[in-house]
């Protein structure tokens, strides 16, 4: 056996022991005794295969065993007798991986993109060590897994068709899926499969009493076990059994249907400004009533609502063109039928496209209904959507609330999902847009979520024995059907793109749609020795494949990476001979920040600074280009880009701003002249230069240039700029601010906390308040004194709050998970600033900025709920929080724990009550 280092040991019996390396190598350690003597025994060493690398190992049973790691996914293994195949084909191990179960942690780095363009963030994270090295692709929302693809060019719209002799509840089964075209329309079902082995496949098939010829306006299932088809020629009603046409209602000479609603058992037609009332009976289409209005109609919705009978809605809706309004029509077969009874207006130019009403349920912990609530939906052609809380006794509407989901039209569908918790069955409203959305009520509040498809024409439920629980999709702007299981609602969903290397920082860069990950390979020779590779890849942005990969110099590691746009200088060519003549492919450079780790060495004396494009090569394919390097005196442990076009760097105990520059327009000192040959553009013997040198790489080159330093720190290990404004998080020293002053070149401490705390990574909330996290696990935030006319108190930052979160946290980062609604006309409450964090645990959460009157309000809610909810065990709440450290403990002020005033919301009325007490507000 090579030397190793083994992490982690599991007792199988008295004489197996299974042991683990910092590799993943499991072996099992056999004690061989003779007639039991364990006074005279000997050992065995065999590997039997590879795991996760192991922070514990847990012996079952049966050959079971339960992997606990903190370096990369946990997993369920069966050790074998025989050696069996592995994933990596002709490889052979003891070992045989049963389960994996995601693990986000250690997170080193993160970036925050939105790389749909929809308002919504997502979080790429740098997670795992050695070989569990991956990056993971983290975002909010709902997933469609998909399991099935139909390419249907042309497709227009998309419904499916429970069998008639099944029940015909949300969760039967269907058995017909129907889709439109401009000029005909197809069946599909599932076949029987002809064994158990076989699985279902999807074919097409003829249903005599459907007009194939013609495009298909609405499909459904109605009463009396009947099919509806609505064309613009007509109604046709089909029975459910022998598929045959039992009626249909056709349309006057010259007449042709443009929209229609339709449920259980009434139908409302439209040509032009005519609408037409139509009842569904048992083999039979009556029209009760017929009524022209005063403008041509958009849509039509008959949706029934809470307490309505089945297929029999008391209202219908419909909108109108050139009013750009929504009436709402009395469908009481009477005098009275199809009389107008509200009259919404929505304003502006847009049309409406779509309206629906439905009834959205709360579900409590017995899957039982708690409380529901009405709506009136009108979603318009410029991809906004209206919403209303609709009094169906009244007949009202209130609370207009208008939100930016897509910027194409949107078709509004209600659907069934299933809650996880409790099994029951929710209404939902899917949003078919270029930007497709979920609308879900929790709390008697609307929410939103995204899905992980674009341009979707068109939806339905399509659940059968190969695809339970599944929608199909209408997609693409070619046409095709996805088929897929929806994932559950509002939940985090997580991709991961295995590197089989430690992934140490990353940034995103836009323009290139690209990113850039350092990472740490380690190899491990046939002696033992572990041999360390620092390099710099190119991942594209959406399959993630690798681009190229750039190798940094022996004993050379990656320490910062940043994405900027500089503000002057640089050139904008885009060919090959350009980039080799020293000129840059782009506006938008890649800056790493390295570091030469000596062993010799107790600190980083040497480092550089590259620059880097990345940019399409003659084949149109993206390579990562070397344009200049700069040489600096230590570790460059962060770099960041000013709102300037400059470029901020932290190197040891210093802090620098550079800028880009063309070598022409500065006056090149010998220094820069001797050196300015030494390397070449695509490839040289670099580090061996010292100080601060800058190595253009080519005649003509454009070349970081200093702008100004500021010395004072014991390291600067992070930054974070906002404006002119620049916080350094120091190794010891906590926070200072900076200010660069451009016109003078310099950077100058205008203020500094002088608590001696041990940062991990620090953020700018404002150009006032900066967050910090320290190495005990807490947070705290200090606030600048800008007004106060004392030059000493203007140079301290106050801290004005602390918070233990029980988390190491590595990474701040502004953004946000959840879908950005610029457009929404609510009175919600409004952050002033939202920022992310992971933890070395691979806890991600999200710290929010108040504006006072909130904070107040929620600080006396929290007081409240730590008298009325006790922790775990007896745990006092406000102890937890506790600000503690080795130099002070001190009580948790100006930060609101989140997670304990959710809870509020899962309390029973009566405790709610007692929470609410002198708060001066009602539950």
């Amino acid at each position: 056996m090579n030397e190793t280092v083994i992490r982690s040991y599991g007792v199988v019996d008295s004489k197996r022991i299974l042991l683990g390396d910092h590799f993943g190598a499991l072996y099992m350690l056999i004690l061989i005794c003779e007639n039991d003597n364990l006074l005279n025994f000997d050992m065995k060493l065999e590997r039997l295969g590879e795991t996760t690398c192991s922070s514990c190992i847990s012996y079952l049973d049966n050959g079971f065993v339960f992997i606990g790691s903190t370096y990369g996914d946990p997993q369920l293994i069966k050790l074998h007798s025989e050696p069996v195949e592995t994933s990596n084909p002709g490889e052979k191990s003891f070992v045989e991986v049963i389960e994996s179960y995601t693990n986000l942690g250690p997170v080193v780095d993160f970036t925050v993109v939105d790389l749909e363009k929809q308002g919504q963030g997502q979080i790429v994270t740098c997670t795992g060590t050695f070989k569990d090295g991956s990056l993971r692709i983290v975002r909010n929302g709902v997933g469609i897994n998909e399991q099935a693809i139909i390419d249907l060019p042309g497709s227009k719209g998309i419904w499916s068709l429970k069998a008639a002799n099944n029940d015909q509840g949300p969760a039967a089964f269907d058995k017909y899926l129907v889709v439109s075209f401009i000029r005909e329309t197809r069946v599909f079902t599932m076949s029987t499969p002809a064994s158990e082995e076989e699985s279902e496949e999807v074919v097409e098939v003829k249903l005599a009493g459907f007009d194939s010829e013609r495009q298909t306006i609405y499909c459904g299932n109605v009463l009396h076990q009947q099919f509806i088809q609505i064309t613009d020629e007509g109604v046709r009603l089909i029975n459910g059994d022998s598929l045959e046409l039992s009626d249909m209602w056709k349309m006057e000479e010259g007449g042709k249907i443009t929209v229609a609603g339709c449920n259980e058992g009434q139908v409302l037609v439209s040509s032009k400004g005519n609408l037409y009332y139509i009842s569904i009976q048992k083999g039979k289409l009556q029209l009760i009533k017929n009524k022209t209005l005063e403008h041509e109609i958009s849509c039509i919705d008959v949706s029934t609502l809470g307490g309505d009978r089945e297929g029999k809605a008391s209202v219908g809706a419909v909108g109108l063109w050139t009013d750009m309004s929504v009436r709402v029509l009395d469908l009481n077969e009477g005098g009275s039928c199809l009389d107008e009874k509200l009259k919404v207006e929505l304003g502006g130019d847009i049309i409406p496209r779509s309206v629906l009403f439905v009834t959205f349920e709360e579900v409590n912990s017995e899957g039982g209904v708690a409380s529901t609530q009405d709506y009136l939906m009108v979603a318009m052609g410029d991809g906004a959507l209206y919403h209303f809380m609709y009094n169906k006794e009244a007949c009202t509407v209130a609370d207009k609330k208008k939100v930016s989901l897509a910027t194409q039209p949107i078709v509004l569908k209600p659907f069934y999902l299933k809650d996880t918790t409790t099994g029951a069955l929710v209404k939902n409203v899917f949003a078919s847009s270029d930007r497709p959305t979920v609308v879900y009520s929790r709390s008697r509040k609307l929410h939103y979520s995204n899905i992980n498809l674009k341009n979707v024409y068109g939806m339905c439920t399509f659940s059968s024995q190969s695809f339970s629980n599944a929608l199909a999709l209408g997609t693409g702007e070619e046409g095709s059907v996805v088929i897929g299981s929806i994932d559950e609602i509002q939940k985090l969903h997580i991709r991961t793109v295995p590197l089989k290397e430690m992934p140490r920082r990353l940034t995103y860069q836009e323009s290139s749609r690209t990113f850039v990950v350092l990472t740490l390979n380690i190899e491990v020779k046939i002696d033992g020795e572990e041999v360390e590779t620092h390099f710099v890849r190119v991942f594209e942005d959406e399959n993630f494949d690798v681009v190229d990969s750039f190798e940094l110099d022996k004993f050379e590691q990656g320490c910062s990476v940043t994405s900027i746009r500089f503000g002057e200088g640089g050139a904008k060519s885009s060919s090959l001979e350009d980039l080799r003549s020293g000129e840059s492919a782009a506006d938008e450079f890649i800056i790493v920040g390295t570091a030469y780790v000596l062993p010799d060495e107790e600190e980083p004396i040497k480092g550089r600074i590259l620059v880097f494009s990345v940019t399409k090569d003659a084949e149109s394919k993206q390579k990562l280009y070397l344009v200049s390097e700069k040489a600096v005196k230590g570790a460059v442990y962060n770099i960041s880009p000013l709102s300037c076009g400059k470029l901020l760097a932290c190197v040891n105990s210093r802090v620098f701003v550079f800028s880009w520059k063309d070598m022409d327009s500065i006056e090149t000192s010998s220094t820069t002249t001797s050196t300015s040959n030494s390397s070449s553009a695509m490839g040289a013997s670099f580090g061996s230069s010292g100080g601060d040198v800058n190595i253009p790489t080519g005649e003509g080159a454009s070349m970081l240039v200093q702008e100004a330093v500021h010395s004072g720190q014991t390291i600067a290990l992070y930054a974070a700029s906002r404006g002119d404004f620049i916080a350094v998080g120091d190794l010891m020293r906590s926070i200072s601010l900076l200010n660069y002053k451009a016109s003078e070149r310099q950077l100058e401490e205008i203020a500094r906390d002088f608590q001696p705390n041990w940062m991990t990574c620090v953020e700018m909330i404002d150009d006032d308040n900066i967050l910090g996290a320290e190495n005990s696990f807490n947070l705290f935030s200090v606030r600048r004194n800008a007004e106060n006319t004392s030059d000493e108190e203007r140079g301290r930052l106050e801290t004005v709050g602390e918070y233990h979160l029980g988390e190491f946290v590595n990474r701040f980062k502004h953004g946000s998970l959840v879908m950005k609604l610029p457009d929404a006309d609510n009175e919600g409450m409004k952050f002033k600033a939202t920022v992310l964090f992971a933890a070395v645990s691979g806890a991600i959460g999200v710290i929010a900025a108040l504006e006072d009157s909130d904070f107040e309000f929620f600080w006396n809610l929290q007081k409240n709920l730590e008298r009325v909810i006790k922790g775990v065990g007896g745990l006092d709440h406000a102890e937890w929080r506790k600000f503690v450290n080795e130099r002070k403990v001190a009580a948790a002020r100006g930060f609101i724990d989140g997670d304990l005033v959710e809870m509020f919301l899962d309390l029973p009325a009566e405790k709610m009550a007692e929470v609410v007490e002198g708060i001066g507000c009602g539950v």
